[in-house]
């Protein structure tokens, strides 16, 4: 005899099978408070209807009454709406023929206004009522055709208003609603008081543990690394995390990864698309606008997504948001698997004129979603024309995805074909990606092509002025700098910008003034005029936006003479103390500032005995900079400043000692080693009181083949300090890491 499958196709789950998750804990609050509407905003397939039906399990039966009301069924005005409700009502809740007189009266006639009607009805109804009263509203998002959605919220609205005001039986009446769209998407004129008062309910995936729950309850012999599996395709989605358990429940052996695997296979991965992928499918077939999203989620680029899209990406069931990183990425492995690059490229390749619409995504600044069509137009394309389109566009999207290497691998192909305003673009980004990769010999050729070009050539002045700027920038990295030449252009860029007309490319307006003025000073530091490059800065620095002051102000510290400018050390000093250290190493002067320009400033601090000022910067950096191989590169860069300053050993000593102390929880241990036996070297007897045992302990799970002969040298400095100013205990110590250290190494 075959046992009894526990897991079937059901619409409602029964009550030993249903998992509660935190959503079931906020609808039981929503129903004991009554202060307010619930409203569960969750994808289909997620398990929404059978959250509203459990929520009866947190009702008294002998007193309250529980509506559940489907409004996807078509009702045509907004009296038959509210109708509909008390019908429902009296059916589930047998009313006595003195209530059903009344109700029957009070409709005779249809004179008053739907709203005022239905608010006198459920006055009735509740008079009859001992206990409460839960209305709910199933995919409520269905009326939003209808002409009649935002009277059906008002009145929600008006209920816990004036409603329970006048009225106190409305204290005993509240409303559960669930939908897939948010109220504000529904309610059509905008006039109208949102719907702000409902709570939202979110209801997720089942955890590790619930899934876990849910096998034991249908009494599926799976492990807990089966049950990890499931989980790992699934990410607990509840419709998915069923069907494949379902699937598995059905196999009369013992269960195995591949089984797990294959029953995925079996379901989601076929000729025909089940539920919900089905779906998910159809939407993504028919918006570009979600297609163009999930090509970004493949491309790790979803902090571009807008929050508009992301939402309806959640409702679609297709991505779960990630809090601390900000971004979003698939909901499970099964969705990732079936809505992959080459499905998502497929569905857009086989609309018409295909190629166009990869470029307006190009255009429109949507580089990672556009680059995968582009691609394959590269190869696949007709005619040399659409090849060299695509060529070009998909060395643009390389370039502000800032993978310039890429970028000059489609941009040097020049077959002709582009129109002449592409073509003079695809030889300013070439330029541009050249000199960003620092090959400005090559940089070079390409913007004094776009320099040399007449006004009769070139009708694009800010591209021309861009250019020059580049030039000059490159002309100061050449082996013999044409320094005057720079100055002319920087100076002729200084007193045009202003006037210039046309849409940036790569800089704007500021950005380009501070960018000449940064090569004009570079000019003037050639020419070994320090003073006048200081003073071009300082200059600069007086002019420019807020947001640009920063970087100008570190740029500052390289022509400042010691003593001579302290206004300018003070400025980088306070800008340096509110900057985060900008772990990417990309330029963004308007929040960040690179460990580079940390170590510059914290230099010159120490070379104009501002001691106390350095080590507060350096404290900074370590506190700011993130955990891990940032924070390593940090602290070992400032501390080897202290072996460049040998006359300054009590500030070197105290940068170690900040180090250490900043980088103990996550330093390499040979690292950390390596710090302290400086430390003790150059510290003196403080250092070595302060350090020594910390320096021992390193030893401990260290081979002798681990070990370098300048890791003993402090221990034998350990020593021979030991007899006048160290413990019995860390000389004893130092002799046994010794001793250690050679017998495991077998000496």
């Amino acid at each position: 005899m075959s046992k009894s499958k526990f897991l079937r196709s059901l619409t409602v789950i029964p009550e030993h099978l249903y998992v509660e998750r935190d959503a079931d804990r906020q609808v039981a609050k929503i129903l004991e408070e009554m202060g307010r509407p619930g409203y569960v905003l969750v994808a289909r397939q997620m398990g929404k209807t059978n959250l509203l039906l459990h929520a009866k399990q947190f009702l008294k039966p002998e007193s309250d009454v529980f509506l559940y009301i489907d409004v996807s069924n078509p009702i045509p005005d907004i009296r038959e709406f509210f109708r509909n409700i008390i019908d429902v009502a009296t059916e589930v809740f047998p009313q006595s023929a003195e209530t059903l007189n009344d109700i029957a009266i009070g409709r005779h006639g249809n004179t008053r206004l739907a709203h005022r009607e239905h608010e006198s009805e459920l006055r009735i109804l509740l008079r009859s009522i001992p206990g409460r009263l839960i209305v709910c509203l199933d995919e409520i998002d269905a009326i939003a055709g209808s002409a009649y959605s935002d009277q059906v919220f008002t009145f929600i609205r008006s209920v816990y208003f004036g409603g329970r005001l006048n009225f106190p039986e409305f204290n005993r009446l509240t409303y559960l609603l669930s939908g897939v769209a948010e109220p504000a998407d529904i309610i059509k004129n905008k006039d109208v008081s949102p719907f702000n008062i409902g709570e939202k309910i979110y209801l997720n995936d089942f955890s590790l543990a619930e899934v876990s729950y849910l096998v034991q309850r249908a009494s599926i012999p799976m492990t807990e690394e089966i049950i990890s599996r499931v989980y790992y395709w699934t990410s607990g989605h509840p419709r998915m995390t069923w069907d494949v358990c379902s699937e598995l429940e059905d196999r009369d052996q013992t269960l195995t990864i591949d089984d797990v695997d294959s029953a995925v296979k079996k379901l989601y991965f076929g000729e025909v698309d089940v539920p919900p992928i089905d779906h998910i499918k159809k939407l993504v077939l028919e918006s570009r606008e979600i297609r163009d999203s999930l090509i970004a989620i493949h491309y790790k680029k979803s902090i571009t997504i807008p929050q508009s899209t992301r939402t309806k990406l959640y409702l679609a069931g297709i991505t779960s948001y990630d809090i601390k990183e900000k971004t979003i990425s698939f909901k499970n492995q099964i969705l990732e698997t079936a809505l992959s690059e080459s499905y998502l490229l497929k569905s857009v390749t086989e609309q018409t004129d295909p190629l166009t619409s990869w470029v307006e995504r190009a255009e429109s600044k949507n580089y990672a979603a556009a680059l995968p069509g582009l691609l394959v137009f590269v190869t696949s394309a007709e005619d040399a024309v659409g090849r060299s389109l695509a060529s070009y566009y998909a060395g643009y999207c390389y370039f502000w995805m800032g993978n310039y290497e890429e970028a000059l691998n489609y941009l040097k192909e020049d077959s002709g074909e582009l129109r002449s305003d592409l073509a003079l673009m695809r030889v300013f980004y070439t330029g541009v990606a050249s000199w960003q990769l620092f090959r400005y010999q090559s940089a070079v050729v390409f913007f004094e092509y776009i320099a040399n070009l007449s006004g009769n050539e070139i009708d694009m002045p800010w591209l021309r002025v861009e250019a020059r700027a580049y030039l000059a920038s490159c002309l100061t990295q050449d082996k013999t700098p044409q320094t005057e030449r720079v100055k002319n252009i920087c100076l002729e860029i200084a007193n045009s910008v202003e006037n210039i007309s046309g849409e940036p490319i790569t800089l704007e307006r500021s950005e380009l003034k501070g960018f000449a003025a940064v090569i004009l000073a570079q000019a003037y530091k050639l020419e070994g005029n320090v003073a006048a490059a200081a003073q071009v800065l300082e200059l600069e620095i007086e002019l420019q936006e807020e947001r640009l002051k920063a970087d100008l102000s570190i740029r500052l510290l390289q022509y400042i003479v010691v003593g001579a400018n302290g206004n300018a050390l003070d400025r980088a000093h306070a800008l340096a103390m509110s900057a985060n250290i900008n772990s990417s190493g990309a330029q963004r002067p308007h929040e960040d500032l690179s460990l580079d320009q940390f170590l510059v400033l914290i230099t010159k601090l120490i070379e104009a005995d501002r001691h106390e000022d350095a080590l507060r910067v350096a404290e900074h950096v370590f506190k700011v900079a993130p955990k891990g191989e940032v924070l390593n590169e940090a602290i070992t860069s400032i501390c080897s400043l202290g072996l460049k300053l040998p006359r300054r050993r009590q500030i070197a000593a105290k940068l170690f000692g900040l180090g250490l102390e900043a980088g103990d929880d996550s330093l390499p241990v040979d690292q950390k080693r390596e710090l302290l036996g400086l430390v003790l070297f150059i510290g003196g007897e403080e250092s070595l009181i302060k350090y020594s045992d910390r320096y021992i302990q390193t030893f401990e799970s260290a081979s002798l083949q681990e070990l370098g002969l300048a890791d003993f040298r402090p221990l034998y400095l350990i020593i021979a300090e030991s007899k006048n100013r160290l413990s019995d205990q860390i000389l004893e110590k130092a002799y046994r890491a010794i001793n250690m250290t050679v017998a495991q190494g077998g000496g």
